[in-house]
């Protein structure tokens, strides 16, 4: 047989689209680009975010002789958000989708969504009322001309915290598309 024959034969084959997106993934880990996996991604994002607490965290030091009360609770606030990232993490490194079959792969994937979703409302709930007490401080300390600050930081805070969270929505469900197109 004919070597460009051969090549026309391999060149038509019918692959189906998870095939074809597994071909795509092997060339761009042999090109060097995309060689991070998701796993590798959604813990990268756990770990900044872990960080981003604890720097939080410190960052409140100044406002100790201000607002003794305000940089209590919101420390623990931080605390609270820092350990579940730094849970997640760890969720993340103990996943293991080469040593599991896809059904407890789906299953871990799916907890951890589940984790995530519970750690964004507990955020949310331990937030808001948080947030209320701060712009009262802040406007009540140092003047009504804070407002449009705390508000301005408050609209910049949620754009960021959007952004963070449909990207990993969106890792998240690349992940769950990839192993169902497994089974």
């Amino acid at each position: 047989m004919d070597i460009d024959n051969l090549r026309q034969e391999w060149k038509s084959i019918e692959v189906p689209p998870c095939k074809e997106a597994t071909r795509e993934l092997e060339r761009k880990v042999a090109s060097g680009k995309g060689a991070h996996s998701l796993r590798d991604r959604l813990k990268r994002i756990s770990l900044r975010l872990t960080a981003e607490c604890v720097i939080g965290a410190l960052c409140l030091i100044p406002l100790v002789s201000d607002h003794v009360l305000l940089v209590v609770l919101v420390s623990a606030f931080f605390v609270v958000m820092g350990v579940m990232h730094a849970v997640q993490y760890r969720m993340l490194s103990r996943l293991d989708l080469s040593a599991a079959t896809v059904i407890e792969a789906l299953g871990m994937v799916c907890r951890l969504e589940l984790f995530r979703r519970t750690r964004r409302m507990i955020g949310l709930t331990l937030m808001v009322p948080l947030m209320v007490y701060m712009v009262m401080s802040f406007a009540d300390s140092y003047d009504v001309y804070m407002l449009p600050c705390c508000l301005l930081g408050l609209v910049a805070g949620c754009v960021v915290g959007i952004a963070v969270n449909r990207r990993t929505t969106k890792l998240l469900r690349e992940m769950k598309s990839q192993l169902a197109c497994e089974s």
